[in-house]
């Protein structure tokens, strides 16, 4: 069905992705494939090197380049490869229900959410995310050190696909050192894969762009996203043009800065602006930031109207099903809770966009599978607590 989905997508609304000017991820990987400097992300112009994007994307982006050119067959396989990543993560949703709740039967109704959920947008990292977070549950759930090890790599790797994903993973991690699944030897490993993987960025950060972080755009999105003409999606922002008046992506004064200042600084300088403006304007920023809260959960309809519904229906039917969960004292429904708690903070202070949503999105589309599941009669009770290892205490 997310294939089917998929295809729908690509004939009904074919100018709502691509790989031309605009999208970060792309321009960058053309960087790659024709200088090998991983920069010059904007639009707008040259830029130098940057952080703005982590690496992985893009670097997969400049592999298929470098194969096949930067022609229409890229473009034909990078949108392949993106459909199958997206049909993939909710494929594996069956087997990461299995992981949470040893009953594939949410997981199905999950992952038949999850297709009609899912916009096409093979551009951007969010299908391949999701659909390494899928892996990394599954991989976690091996015993001992190497599944500690797999899953660390697994995390690793998200990090450099999105970082906002250490608001879901690590927590997974500390629920099963609370719950006596793993030894702490195990975390200890994950955290060193995890580490491995991730840390020759940070250091290439450092040296190039005097930043020893995963990513150096947040001032200039969060000043983007707050200020006096702001709207609070992400959408209406381009459509009034506020958001590309504000960003080096389109502005050429942004861009100016950037070159003049350095990327790193320019964005802590957008940090430091964008504070000032919530300080002189907490009215204003608090209607932003409650309708970006709504909106994270229930996203305007942009794009097939269809995917939107989708995700309106998960968030509704997830409410009773982790209410139930909760209440049930389930031990795994109290890390949902934590991970649906703490990944949309980062979010809801800038523009919204449901390819932000898409990460998290898999929490709702299982808790509403087992509410489903629940009320239809096909367990007596909710599940219990369960460990990875190969002797699992079984539900009553």
């Amino acid at each position: 069905m997310a294939l089917t989905s998929a295809l729908c997508q690509i004939l009904l609304f074919p100018g709502s992705f691509g790989f031309g000017a605009g999208w970060e991820p792309v321009a960058i990987a053309r960087e790659l494939a024709r200088t090998g400097v991983f920069g010059h992300p904007y639009q707008a112009g040259e830029s130098g090197p940057t952080a703005v994007i982590p690496p992985v994307i893009p670097l997969f982006f400049a592999a298929l380049m470098k194969l096949l050119g930067d022609g229409g067959a890229f473009e034909r396989v990078a949108t392949i490869s993106g459909m199958l990543a997206q049909a993939g993560a909710a494929a594996l949703l069956p087997r990461v229900s299995q992981v949470f709740f040893r009953d594939v039967r949410p997981g199905v109704v999950a992952g038949l959410l999850s297709a009609l959920a899912f916009r096409m947008m093979p551009q951007w990292d969010a299908p391949y995310t999701c659909c390494v977070l899928m892996l990394f549950f599954i991989a976690s759930e091996a015993p001992g050190l190497r599944g500690s090890l797999l899953s660390g790599a697994m995390a690793g790797v998200l990090l450099l696909m999105n970082p906002a994903t250490a608001l879901i993973t690590a927590p997974w991690v500390v629920y099963l050192l609370l719950h006596k699944a793993i030894r702490f030897s195990c975390a200890a490993a994950w955290a060193l894969m995890a580490a491995i993987v991730a840390v020759p960025w940070l250091l290439r950060n450092e040296a190039v762009l005097g930043t020893f972080s995963l990513k150096d755009n947040f001032g200039m999105t969060a000043y983007a996203s707050n200020n006096d003409c702001a709207q609070a999606s992400l959408g209406y922002s381009i459509v009034n043009g506020c958001y590309d008046s504000l960003h080096p992506n389109k502005s050429q004064h942004e861009l100016r800065l950037v070159k003049q200042m350095g990327e790193a600084k320019y964005d802590r300088q957008r940090t430091a602006d964008f504070l000032g403006w919530v300080h002189g304007h907490p009215t204003a920023f608090a209607r932003l930031t409650s309708m970006r809260v709504v909106q994270f959960w229930f996203p305007p309809p942009f794009g097939p109207l269809y995917c939107a519904v989708a995700v309106w229906l998960a968030t509704a039917l997830s409410i009773p099903g982790l209410v139930v969960l909760l209440r049930s004292r389930t031990a795994v429904a109290r890390y949902f809770a934590v991970a649906l708690a703490l990944y949309p903070i980062p979010y809801y202070i800038v523009v919204s966009d449901v390819r932000y949503r898409y990460p998290i999105l898999w929490i709702s589309t299982l808790c509403a599978g087992w509410f489903l599941v629940w009320v239809a009669g096909g367990r007596a009770r909710p599940p219990q607590d369960w460990s990875p290892a190969p002797q699992i205490r079984r539900p009553a």
